[in-house]
This record gives structure tokens, C-alpha cells and sequence, in this order.
């Protein structure tokens, strides 16, 4: 005999607790607290993108030359990359808050809300086993879902569309001016004699070794060897 099943009933959604999920949440909240505090974590996720990639770029289009001499056109260049790299963290930010805040807007506007739920757990059915139901908001709820998303969600949003626009002009920006900068990449350290000795007996050993296939493989090797070396 099979064990009945227990119908299982929609969960309601609780359009607050979502919000409070939002504004708790350690990045959604950046976009519901004062501006100066909000330009402050700004600047420290900028910041943490920025040091890294502009120490690594120092390596690759050094700062000063050989001769101790400012190149200022590589200090633009690992400036503007770094930058860029900072700005698209800052990018990202903007994109997953939106996702997040911007669904708890539209909850907190609609009247009422369209749960999907599947009643006997087991997906059979014609729709994937998955049924709507329609949650209903009071008049009281629903004036205060309103109040809070005008009141508090509206300003998050108008600081969210801000600051997205000004990353997504930044971002190429300043890596297009990174490109621009004419920075020169670190040429390749000159060997030292001891070094030049090592890397000529390797020449001298792979040219003996080529020289012993081509004499076991015949002239089929050596044209090969011929044309990629072409």
C-alpha cells in the first residue's frame, strides 16, 4: 500500500521580508545608506580592483627606465588599466543590486502576486507538475508596499541607475585610454655571458639532436622541419 502523499500548499511571499533581505543584504544595502558612506565603500571596491592590477602592470610597462628616468606614456597606460579594472568591479556591483532591488520593486507595486507551487511534490502534470495561485494584497498592504517602494526603494533605484550609467561610460574609457597611452611593454633583460654560454650549448644540442632525426627519418623530416620554419 503506498504512503499518501501530503498536499503541499503554496508559500506565501512577504513582499517586507523581501526588501529587508535587500537592504540587510551587505551589498544590496550600499544603495540605501547616506551618500557619503555609499561613495567611501565605492571607492574601497574601486580601490581593490585598482592597487592589484596597477602593481601587476608596473611589472609589464614599467614606470621608470633603465636609467632611472620617469616614462610617463607606461604610468598613464597602467593607470587607465588599472582604472578600468576598478570601474568594472564597481560595474558588477551595480548589475547584481539592480537584479535584486529591482525585483523587489515590482513585488512591492503589484497588488498581488502569482506564486507557482507544485501540490503532490510530484512533477506529472501537463505544466511540469507545477500550478499558480494568486496572492492578494489588503488595501492596507498593498498602500504600504507603496509607501516603501516610493519612499525607499525609488531613491536606491535613481542611485542605482546613476552610478551604472557613469560605470558603464567609464569602464571603456579608460581602458581605451590605457590602449592609448603609448606605454611600452619591459623589453627582455639582456643575458649575462654565463647565460649566453647556457643558452648556446642548448642551441647546439637541439641542433645536434634535429641533425640525428633527420639522418634516422630521411629527407621527409627535413622538409617538414623546412616549411615550418618558413
Amino acid at each position: 500500500m503506498q504512503k499518501k502523499r501530503k498536499k503541499r500548499e503554496p508559500e506565501d511571499v512577504d513582499p517586507v521580508a523581501e526588501y529587508n533581505s535587500v537592504k540587510e543584504d551587505p551589498f544590496g544595502s550600499w544603495f540605501f545608506i547616506e551618500d557619503d558612506e555609499f561613495m567611501t565603500r565605492v571607492a574601497i571596491l574601486f580601490s581593490v580592483g585598482f592597487i592589484p592590477i596597477f602593481l601587476i602592470l608596473c611589472t609589464v610597462f614599467p614606470i621608470l627606465s633603465d636609467a632611472g628616468q620617469l616614462q610617463l606614456n607606461n604610468l598613464a597606460t597602467d593607470i587607465f588599466y588599472a582604472s578600468g579594472i576598478g570601474v568594472i568591479l564597481v560595474l558588477l556591483l551595480c548589475f547584481w543590486a539592480g537584479l535584486r532591488i529591482t525585483e523587489v520593486d515590482k513585488i512591492l507595486r503589484r497588488k498581488s502576486i502569482v506564486l507557482e507551487y507544485d501540490p503532490s511534490n510530484e512533477q506529472t502534470s501537463g505544466t511540469m507538475g507545477f500550478y499558480t495561485t494568486v496572492q492578494q494584497k489588503t488595501e492596507v498592504t498593498a498602500k504600504r508596499d507603496r509607501l516603501i517602494a516610493t519612499y525607499s526603494v525609488e531613491p536606491a533605484l535613481s542611485r542605482l541607475r546613476s552610478s551604472l550609467l557613469v560605470a558603464l561610460v567609464l569602464a571603456p574609457c579608460a581602458l581605451a585610454a590605457g590602449g592609448a597611452s603609448g606605454g611600452v611593454v619591459k623589453p627582455r633583460r639582456k643575458l649575462t655571458p654565463e647565460e649566453e654560454e647556457i643558452e648556446e650549448r642548448r642551441r647546439r644540442r637541439d641542433e645536434g639532436i634535429n641533425e640525428a632525426l633527420d639522418a634516422v627519418l630521411g629527407p621527409g623530416r627535413r622538409n617538414m622541419r623546412t616549411r615550418q620554419a618558413t
